[in-house]
């Protein structure tokens, strides 16, 4: 059983109506939401590329492009899943539009079930990637309340500085050290060493460029 945002939301850009109410009343069936829009301008002026849910569309639009709408959405920061579909596909459009961050192309005529498998692929993927960030706005939070002294021990640490530097640098006991970075492993609600250099990576390393910064949007584990 697939488990979706409850906001969710299919949008359908294609200015075939036919096809885009078709795909819409498929969505629909499945307990999903669906919206259409007939180009990729009005869809943009809704601004519903940062809501959740997946992007459907076709890459020969009135006006703006498929493969424009895609580039308009991650200039935008937007990172909702983007599926094109297309009756022209060849493989330089498809990498073309991969390469710029689209999930998938899929070519006209499509098969309901193919494109279903591709729906529920986007939602999961639009899920998993809002709880990343999310995930990752708190690590920034608990990094901001961090006392200096704490910052400047996480940076030793995730520098691979071995406790006796850190105890040397800062004046304090090895003991002390001990229980600052179990402290601050605490705080930023990491279990180890690993963990935390892995996570810090995710959200825009080096440590002195981390206070105040917007976490980047890369694939963190």
């Amino acid at each position: 059983m697939h488990t979706f945002d409850r906001n969710a939301t299919v949008f359908v850009v294609d200015g075939d109506m036919g096809t885009s109410e078709s795909v819409a009343a498929m969505v629909r069936l499945m307990g999903l939401k669906a919206e259409v829009f007939e180009t990729a301008e009005d869809f943009l002026a809704g601004h519903h590329h940062h809501q959740p849910g997946c992007v459907i569309a076709d890459l020969r639009l009135c006006g703006m492009s498929g493969t424009s709408l895609l580039a308009a959405m991650r200039a935008d920061r937007s990172q909702m899943p983007f599926i094109l579909m297309t009756a022209f596909a060849d493989v330089e459009v498809a990498v073309k539009v991969m390469v710029r961050g689209a999930m998938t192309v899929i070519e006209k005529p499509y098969r309901d079930q193919h494109l279903w498998d591709q729906i529920v692929r986007a939602l999961q993927q639009d899920r998993d990637q809002r709880a990343l960030s999310s995930r990752r706005k708190m690590l920034m939070a608990s990094i901001q309340d961090l006392s200096d002294e704490e910052r400047e021990i996480l940076t030793m640490m995730v520098s691979d500085n071995p406790n006796k530097v850190i105890s040397s640098r800062l004046q304090i006991s090895l003991r002390t050290v001990d229980h600052r970075r179990a402290e601050i492993l605490a705080k930023l609600g990491i279990r180890n060493l690993k963990s935390l250099i892995w996570h810090l990576g995710g959200i825009g390393w080096p440590a002195e460029k981390l206070k105040g910064s917007e976490p980047a949007l890369t694939a963190m584990q």
